[in-house]
């Protein structure tokens, strides 16, 4: 089965979340599912387009979904929120104005076409990996204590994404207890990591992601687990204290799974996952 596969800036080899981007594909594989990568792709307006040009913001992911669409996809893998919003923003935002939709075509000098719909990883996990993880999970970690962050983009704003609660979101805690994790629970699943301030304001971060991961520590967790790789550079880099790991959602399905390419994808993070993969020994 071939879907398309958005991987943006951050997934790509050589990039700052190139450990993201092994994990999905090998666990795509395993689902199998083949990821064919959107030819021609852009970056799609994350996190300074928009902000600083509405028009440039929308146009940069309708010029993607357009190549998508034209290619004969009908879902995208866009594991990365910030990009997957972007998206989605851009189709809602073009779908209620003509007017809009003709600037967009303007700028990206070809008629926009949409017919497409963007997964998130937890929602790709969903549709195309439930079985292949009841039938193929060979490994379980049932000592290893997580807590799930989903940061800002996966779930908000409630009315764009339209995706799981807002508040409380449980998507990537079934997926987890569906390969024998339970994840505990915690206070802070949806706080803001400050992504968007990471080089501006290196002082605020760094109060966020204490914040954050002094609240996981409270919890027993040994470990965070995400999926957003602005989330996890940020807590990687930035939390101060004893350090927890920063692992993705894809690394530990694919320690399930069994699959012998997570080691080259766990040894790219900053802070030692030593003791995420020996749990699944």
């Amino acid at each position: 089965m071939k879907i398309g596969y958005y991987p943006g800036c951050a997934l790509t080899s050589g990039s700052s979340s190139a450990e993201y981007g092994i994990s999905v594909k090998e666990t795509a594989k395993a689902f199998g599912v083949d990821l064919v990568e959107i030819d021609d792709w852009s970056c799609c307006g994350a996190s300074s387009a928009h902000q600083t040009n509405h028009l440039l913001g929308i146009a940069l992911s309708a010029r993607n979904i357009t190549l998508a669409t034209n290619e004969g996809f009908e879902d995208v893998l866009v594991p990365c929120p910030a990009c997957s919003l972007r998206f989605i923003t851009a189709q809602k935002d073009i779908a209620k104005d003509d007017e809009l939709r003709k600037k967009i075509e303007d700028a990206i000098e070809m008629p926009y076409n949409d017919g497409i719909t963007a997964l998130n990883y937890l929602q790709f996990v969903q549709k195309y990996g439930a079985d292949a993880l009841k039938e193929n999970a060979k490994k379980t970690a049932p000592d290893l204590k997580v807590v799930c962050y989903y940061g800002c983009l996966l779930v908000r704003p409630p009315k764009v994404v339209e995706f799981d609660d807002p508040n409380n979101p449980m998507v990537m805690d079934d997926i987890l207890k569906s390969i024998g994790i339970e994840p505990l629970e915690w206070e802070y699943k949806t706080e803001c990591c400050g992504g968007g301030l990471s080089l501006s304001r290196a002082d605020v971060v760094t109060k966020l992601t204490g914040d954050i991961t002094n609240n996981a520590r409270e919890a027993g967790a040994d470990a965070i687990v995400v999926s957003c790789p602005l989330c996890q550079a940020n807590l990687d880099l930035r939390q101060p204290g004893r350090k927890l790991p920063i692992v993705y959602l894809s690394e530990l399905i694919g320690l399930a799974m069994g699959l012998n390419n997570m080691d080259s994808a766990l040894n790219k993070h900053l802070i030692g996952t030593g003791k995420v993969s020996k749990a699944f020994s």
